[in-house]
């Protein structure tokens, strides 16, 4: 049988439920077990995990207000992710819809993303990587084993990337405003809303390879921007600290 307060089996013959001290019907009269007791102390564990719980929950929406990224956190994963290969990555770092608009817009042809699958797959055939393309997803991780065949060619198969950011500030006005016009046109205006853009900055990362064939330490610089609540990528450029700011 089982217990109508908690849902738990009780054996035939039991007067009460072991799980949460609930008398059995039908079962012999019997004197509640000294243990009966625990049916205050499991109530006390869920409230407990109920708190928990409310409390995980708060923290993550105010995580969530407050943006939950930072500059240096997207450039270091845009940039470990353009190393890797990881467009898929790179399109969601990128503010508003941009993956939508790269799929829509940009191969929004049926035409022109079937010529792109095409490609990917005769130069995957050409790196010895098997891959079939029909659909974006699929093209997402055939960029990525694509990548992979190509550093190990080049890189040698122990190699390892490294990222760190090694300086930050903030962006020029000229620059911010070049970005805010560059999303500023009909064909974006259903994917990116310029007027979120309000602030930027430029995180200068240090890559380094670990490389037996080919090792090699550079920096990039990656332009970020607030949109909205969020921390986002616009692109990526060599070191350019040799330039003044406003």
């Amino acid at each position: 049988m089982f217990c109508k307060n908690c849902g738990s089996e009780v054996p035939e013959g039991i007067a009460f439920c072991a799980a949460c001290g609930t008398p059995v019907a039908g079962a012999p009269a019997a004197a509640a077990p000294a243990a009966a007791a625990p049916k205050a102390d499991k109530s006390g564990l869920i409230k407990l995990i109920a708190i928990i719980a409310v409390i995980a929950v708060v923290a993550g929406l105010f995580i969530g207000l407050l943006g939950g990224s930072s500059p240096k956190s997207v450039a270091k994963k845009y940039v470990m992710a353009q190393l890797e290969g990881d467009l898929k990555t790179r399109l969601s770092l990128s503010p508003g819809k941009y993956q939508k608009y790269y799929e829509e817009e940009v191969y929004g042809d049926d035409d022109d993303a079937e010529q792109l699958f095409e490609n990917a797959e005769e130069y995957a055939d050409e790196l010895d990587v098997d891959v079939k393309i029909k659909n974006f997803n699929q093209y997402y991780k055939a960029m990525k084993k694509i990548t992979k065949a190509e550093n190990k060619e080049e890189l040698g198969k122990g190699y390892k990337f490294s990222v760190k950011v090694v300086d930050m500030k903030d962006m020029r006005n000229s620059d911010l405003e070049d970005i805010q016009d560059m999303y500023d046109n009909d064909e974006m205006e259903d994917y990116i809303n310029p007027d979120k853009i309000k602030k930027g900055k430029k995180v200068y990362v240090k890559v380094d390879i670990d490389s037996d064939e080919a090792p090699d330490s550079y920096i990039v610089t990656v332009y970020t921007v607030k949109y909205g609540s969020q921390w986002k990528v616009v692109y990526v450029t060599g070191d350019d600290r040799d330039k003044g700011d406003d």
